[in-house]
């Protein structure tokens, strides 16, 4: 397990430990339609929530650090504050956080010791906070002018209903040119349907893209301590900790309908998300952590790990996580539908040099789902 350094940060109570052997998140049995949009409330009733709202970056320091620190407390209504979480050994001269608004009292920056992780990053965060609302932003992401205002609107309303809202949000993706990719998920959240078939299920030739990362994500931070990030966990952390918390009766996501985050895609080599042989965690993951079945697990298999396998030059590897999702006891009732096998083909079949590409059209690959430098 991820350790982090409690010399470098000041002693708190912190939320309860990483979980082990986490058991498949049960199927809901609820019913009742999320909050649709935020413009169905006042935004103006957001203002006495906004001050118990802590913000956590996790960061290795990256330059972005300052912009995604200046995009949180220009939020109007503030947050209570902004906790930079630096996942590196020491303070070092020239990393970003230096300066970070350093004349502003409502940011603290910790260090973790380094080797944390983002999930141990993030809990680690929580564990400081004071707020007792937490919304998550990467360092390379910023958030857009009423973001926390629109979701924290949809919270107070959500919040009369369940005891446990998690609000999400669309999010503007660009390039690291910041040259547009329009705005994704390109299909949105309404809770009709288990959310494991929302993520995974392809419905049509050109998949969701970006969907429910991180710097999208606010909720409770008693949920947080409940449902912690699992810190020994760095492939799909995000979907694996939303596909727990919403497993529970007592929790519910809704996605703000109007974007609140840009998210900046990275070159996608040497991301932390796509480690060679990682799509083998992948597979894990659907099989023996979520327990995926039906069309959901065989078009995650061939979207995801294989499609990573793919950018990653590893065709063969993409071959036989296809025919995992063909043979065996899980594939009978878990075959992938005739879209996914068809995104799969073309990315199979394209030259090399345009796999990338092909993957972001496609709205499924790696690159643009998990293309980025932890």
């Amino acid at each position: 397990m991820n350790a982090f350094s409690r010399a470098s940060i000041p002693q708190s109570q912190p939320p309860a430990s990483s979980p082990s052997g986490v058991a498949a998140p049960t199927e809901r049995t609820d019913t009742a339609p999320p909050v649709a949009a935020a413009a169905s409330v006042s935004v103006a009733a957001s203002v006495s929530v906004a001050a118990s709202v802590s913000v956590v970056i996790p960061t290795v320091g990256r330059p972005s650090l300052r912009a995604a620190v200046a995009s949180a407390l220009a939020q109007d209504p503030a947050p209570l504050e902004v906790v930079v979480v630096m996942d590196l050994p020491r303070p070092t001269d020239g990393v970003a956080a230096d300066g970070v608004a350093a004349d502003d009292p409502r940011v603290q920056v910790l260090w973790t010791g380094g080797l944390a992780g983002p999930s141990g990053a993030r809990m680690a965060g929580v564990g400081q906070a004071r707020g007792e609302i937490v919304a998550f932003l990467d360092d390379d992401d910023e958030w857009l002018p009423g973001n926390l205002a629109a979701r924290l609107a949809v919270y107070r309303e959500a919040a009369i209903r369940v005891r446990h809202p998690v609000i999400a949000c669309r999010a503007e993706v660009v390039g690291p040119d910041d040259e547009p990719h329009g705005v994704h998920p390109r299909e949105g959240y309404g809770g009709e349907q288990p959310l494991a078939e929302y993520l995974f299920r392809r419905r049509g030739l050109r998949g969701l893209g970006f969907v429910l990362g991180a710097s999208t994500l606010l909720c409770g931070r008693d949920l947080l301590a409940e449902v912690p990030f699992d810190v020994d966990l760095a492939l799909h952390e995000d979907w694996d900790w939303l596909l727990r918390a919403t497993g529970r009766p007592d929790c519910r996501l809704t996605m703000v309908a109007d974007p609140g985050v840009r998210y900046r895609l990275s070159p996608a080599h040497g991301s932390a998300s796509r480690p060679h042989g990682g799509w083998w965690r992948g597979v894990r993951l659907a099989d023996d952590r979520w327990g995926l079945t039906g069309q959901a697990r065989g078009d995650y298999l061939l979207g995801i790990p294989a499609g990573m396998a793919i950018e990653c030059g590893d065709r063969r590897a993409a071959l036989r996580i296809a025919r995992m999702a063909l043979t065996g006891p899980r594939a009978r009732q878990a075959r992938p539908g005739w879209v996914a096998w068809g995104a799969f083909a073309v990315q199979m079949l394209a030259p090399g040099p345009l796999i990338a590409m092909v993957g972001r059209l496609l709205g499924r690959g790696p690159a643009l789902l998990r293309a980025r430098r932890r």
